[in-house]
């Protein structure tokens, strides 16, 4: 798919996308309304988080302060790139007649990816009380899908996850192609894309 270049890579993540986050949304869905007479004491921890007085005596503390501004910038990058400028990439080529179009969809993304997947997750992981079990990271996820789908569950969240790093790692391979491209030339980018794999296997 790599080799291929950015129209295997589209073909590959049209088909891959569309059906992960489905699953993955219809699945933290399916949680939330098991757990829905919860929601509203889900509410009230994260707005009483958000504006709590450990909030306030925290956010005047400067480190702090800088702590949480930080962790943001992290997890925003690591959730949808917004910011980063790397999507642009992969968006300029797109074949589309408008670009408006195309950046409209540039928007869509950041929006489902946060504002949707993100706050179905921490729904589902809050809902189910798997934040009190002190696990990070998707053993997390896994354990709050658990409480619908019981032993299942950890395979389904193994393949979201795999799916979602799979497409991220396709998409990279295309900024570096694009990186390699711009430094040293056309002839260099089939070399990258070798190497790419070859790292693939390594990591």
């Amino acid at each position: 798919v790599i080799i291929g270049g950015i129209k295997r890579i589209g073909k590959v993540t049209e088909r891959i996308v569309p059906f992960m986050a489905f699953a993955y949304t219809l699945g933290a869905i399916i949680i939330l309304i098991i757990n829905i007479k919860q929601v509203p004491s889900v509410f009230t921890q994260i707005f009483g988080s958000a504006f709590g007085f450990r909030a306030a005596a925290g956010g005047f503390a400067g480190a702090a302060l800088k702590q949480a501004i930080t962790m943001g910038f992290k997890r925003g990058v690591f959730s949808n790139e917004a910011g980063l400028g790397s999507s642009v990439m992969v968006h300029s080529a797109s074949d589309v007649k408008e670009p408006v179009i195309q950046g409209m969809w540039g928007i869509f993304e950041v929006f489902f990816d946060t504002i949707i997947v993100c706050t179905l997750t921490a729904f589902a992981i809050m809902s189910t009380g798997a934040l009190e079990t002190g696990l990070t990271g998707v053993p997390l996820v896994s354990a709050a899908f658990s409480h619908g789908f019981g032993a299942f569950a950890g395979k389904f969240v193994a393949l979201a996850v795999l799916l979602f790093a799979f497409s991220t790692v396709l998409g990279w391979s295309y900024y570096g192609e694009k990186g390699m491209e711009y430094l040293f030339g056309t002839a260099s980018t089939m070399i990258y894309k070798v190497l790419f794999v070859a790292f693939i296997l390594v990591g």
